[in-house]
């Protein structure tokens, strides 16, 4: 069995069907929310999925739109060539869910760069903050040091459980420690 699909599997996968090319927005149809003539591209780019549906969504991403030309990210010249079979009905489907786009977008341009989506699709580990525990941040010499710790004792000492009391303890240290 293949594991490549053919164009129309993609189409019925992806709801393409449901877009008729000569359909067009008309103000009888339902309004959408996105009816202002401002346009944030970020939201398309957030419903993208929505438009192009899972798969080819994460193989491509709208770029921008200049000059009514919008351009779309791929990370194969595969999706970039089947997606520019699609260009007519990806606009109208554009259009249909943002009727402020009609007449901005004429034209979809491709563009392939796989290395943007390999670094997206890496899973990269949060960085990790080194963690002071109070006798590192403070010096056990320093008076000012020391009256902290005291206020916080003072402050913290109905507090029973001790690791919740060194957080306390920690974060006020933190907080009114004078800056050097």
């Amino acid at each position: 069995m293949s594991k490549f699909k053919t164009l129309s599997s993609l189409l019925k996968d992806n709801q393409f069907s449901d877009v008729k090319a000569e359909s067009t927005y008309s103000p009888n149809k339902k309004k959408s929310k996105y009816t202002s003539d401002t346009f944030d591209f970020l939201t398309l780019i957030r419903e993208w999925e929505e438009i192009v549906g899972p798969r080819l969504s994460a193989h491509t991403v709208p770029l921008r739109n200049s000059k009514k030309v919008l351009t779309v990210l791929s990370d194969h010249s595969a999706f970039s060539q089947q997606l520019s079979f699609l260009e007519q009905v990806l606009i109208q489907k554009i259009i249909s869910r943002f009727p402020s786009l009609n007449g901005k977008i004429k034209k979809i341009m491709f563009q392939t760069n796989p290395r943007h989506f390999r670094e997206q699709m890496s899973v990269k580990e949060p960085l990790k903050r080194k963690t002071e525990t109070v006798e590192e941040m403070t010096h056990k010499f320093s008076p000012v040091d020391q009256k902290l710790l005291k206020e916080a004792e003072q402050m913290f000492n109905e507090v029973d459980d001790d690791d919740m009391k060194k957080s306390l303890t920690s974060l006020f240290v933190q907080l009114n420690k004078p800056k050097n």
